[in-house]
């Protein structure tokens, strides 16, 4: 499993914030934290780091999403399971699939 600590950057109109937040909310693998400003902490869960990397380019073309802001990541059920290649993988070109 990925875990990741995020912080969303809400868009300043107040409709496009409201839309954002329904369709955050109804993410399961997203837990939301309290809105400070326009700023919106949560909490991602996805089974692989992959999953966890494209949930987050997914949010990013999330309407009434400015930013998205990664403070933290853990993998390490992913390298306890001896799949080391499925967390080390992320993000490197040379690993890309076919």
């Amino acid at each position: 499993m990925a875990i990741s600590g995020l912080v969303i950057t809400l868009d300043d109109d107040p409709e496009r914030r409201r839309a954002a937040l329904a369709a955050l909310r109804a993410d399961e693998r997203l837990t939301l934290g309290e809105p400070t400003g326009n700023h919106l902490p949560l909490i991602a869960e996805t089974r692989r780091a992959r999953e966890g990397v494209e949930l987050i380019e997914d949010l990013f073309t999330q309407p009434g999403v400015r930013f998205v802001d990664v403070v933290s990541v853990d993998m390490s059920d992913e390298l306890e399971d001896g799949d080391p290649a499925s967390a080390d993988s992320v993000g490197d070109p040379s690993h890309e699939e076919g």
